[in-house]
This record gives structure tokens, sequence and C-alpha cells, in this order.
């Protein structure tokens, strides 16, 4: 909405509060250190992406250039050897959803499409390709091994994650199968087919309430935050399905038309709120469509 005083305050903290092997904090100063989760590290990535195209502030990214190599060398330091990020410390958190958070040494599909989704959008910008190069050579190989590892080629769809143990997760949700298409995991001619078939209502389980986590009742887990909700209407718009995607911004967002916020998750229960910040992803949609 014009104001970047607010994100480049966000930016510039988070970058102060980096932790030594190149994580990114999600308290700042960063005297707690059990807010990790790998969102914290890739989302600030992408956050760097947005500030730089709203702003075109060069100063400011370069000045925050050698972070962005740091929090580039943790991502590396903690992915196998296909790319994949697979032993994170401190936890796989990435929504309320019920989407599979894994396990110690679990493979999430959300971590590494998420991976794959920052390293391109920043091969794309001039300015972060000359100063950070080979970042499109490796979303691309590890876009390569997402599809290879994720894929369920009997149900059509990703599965969310694979255990320690080499165990495909029994778990497809719609956050992480929209990831897949918004990082091109999903070949660009079967998204319209993936994201068709993770909305048909036939297969959804029901949505979610509050922050319980139960098995599937169905085939594909829905998105039971606006958070999540958002990153499936965002797939929708980025494949050319305007149409779809604004009928699934209704379905989504048009519930909570009374209320002067937007909630953490769609069915309020137990520790949640009714005031989220990330509730309000949505909105960013609508200003470019």
């Amino acid at each position: 909405f014009g104001d970047t005083a607010m994100s480049r305050r966000s930016l510039i903290q988070s970058a102060q509060g980096i932790l030594p092997d190149g994580r990114i904090n999600g308290f700042t100063p960063r005297g707690r250190t059990g807010c990790t989760d790998s969102i914290r590290t890739i989302l600030w990535l992408e956050h760097l992406v947005d500030y730089w195209l709203f702003t075109g502030n060069r100063a400011d990214i370069e000045a925050l250039l050698p972070v962005a190599e740091r929090v580039i060398g943790a991502l590396i330091n903690y992915a196998n050897e296909h790319g994949l990020i697979d032993n994170w410390p401190k936890g796989e958190y990435w929504d309320w959803s019920h989407n599979d958070r894994g396990g110690p040494g679990a493979c999430l599909l959300l971590t590494n499409a998420f991976h794959v989704h920052a390293l391109q959008r920043l091969a794309e910008q001039e300015v972060f390709a000359e100063a950070l190069p080979g970042l499109a050579e490796r979303a691309a190989a590890i876009r390569n091994h997402c599809h290879e590892t994720y894929w369920d080629p009997d149900q059509a769809v990703y599965r969310d994650c694979i255990q320690a143990d080499g165990t495909p997760s029994h778990i497809c949700s719609q956050f992480a199968n929209s990831a897949a298409v918004l990082a091109g995991i999903c070949p660009a001619e079967h998204k319209g087919d993936l994201l068709q078939r993770i909305t048909d209502a036939a297969l959804i389980d029901p949505l979610g309430v509050g922050e319980a986590k139960k098995g599937p009742v169905k085939a594909i887990v829905p998105a039971s935050t606006p958070w999540s909700a958002y990153w499936l209407c965002r797939a929708f718009f980025e494949s050319g399905l305007d149409i779809e995607a604004v009928e699934h911004m209704k379905s989504n967002f048009c519930e909570f038309d009374r209320m002067a916020t937007l909630p953490e998750v769609r069915i309020q229960h137990g520790n949640t709120c009714l005031c989220q910040s990330v509730g309000a992803a949505a909105t960013h949609l609508l200003c470019g469509h």
C-alpha cells in the first residue's frame, strides 16, 4: 500500500538477529533461539526479493547481500546430497493447517518447494544473480529431485514429506501441492490438472478445527488457515487460472466479511486468535490481479 518502512525494519532486524550458522531467528534481538523453523530463514529470502521489487532500493539490498549469502549457505549446509533439506534443527513448522510436519530427519515438500521458489525468484533479479552466482542452476537441480521424491503417480498428487526411514507420508495437502505448483516442481503442462485434483470436493477432507491434528479421511488435506489458502489462490493465479483463483478466494475468505480482522485459522478452537497478520496475505493478490 505504498508504505515500506515497516517492511524495511523487519527485514533489517531479522538480518541483525541471524544465528552463527546462517539461520534467521524468529525472535530479534536473538535472546531466544527456539523459533528457528525453516520458514523463518526461507521466507526472509522471499521478503528480500519483495522488498527489492516494491522499492528498488539498491543501497539496502547491497547492504543485505552478505546476509543473503550466509542464509543460502545455511540452506546448503542442512541439505542432503540431492540438495533437499532433511536435517533442519529446531523443527519444520510451516502452518497450522493439517499438513504433515514430519519429524526428526523428515524431508518436507513445503520446505524444499519454498527453497526452490526463493532461489528462483532471486535468480530472476540481476542484482541478486550477479552477487550470488549459481542460483538458477541450484533451483533447477532441487526442483527435479523434488518431483522424483514426492510425486505419487497412483494418487496423481505430491506427498507432504518423506519420513526419516524413507517412508512417504500418508498426507497430501493443498498447501504442499500449491507450493509444488508455484516452485515449478509440477511440470507446467500438468499444473491445471493438479490444482483441479487438490480442489475436487469429492477428495477433500473436512476443514480442520483450530490447531488439532488428525489423519486424512479422504485424500487431500485442505488449507485450514487463511495463510495456506493464500498460497493455493496464488498458485491458481500464477497458473493463468484467474477465474478459479477468484472463486477460491471467495470460498476461503468471504466467510470473514463481517469481521474487523482476519483470523489465524478458518475454524477457531483453543489456542487460536481472531487477528493474525498472515491471515491478511490474500489482500496482496487483489493488488496485482
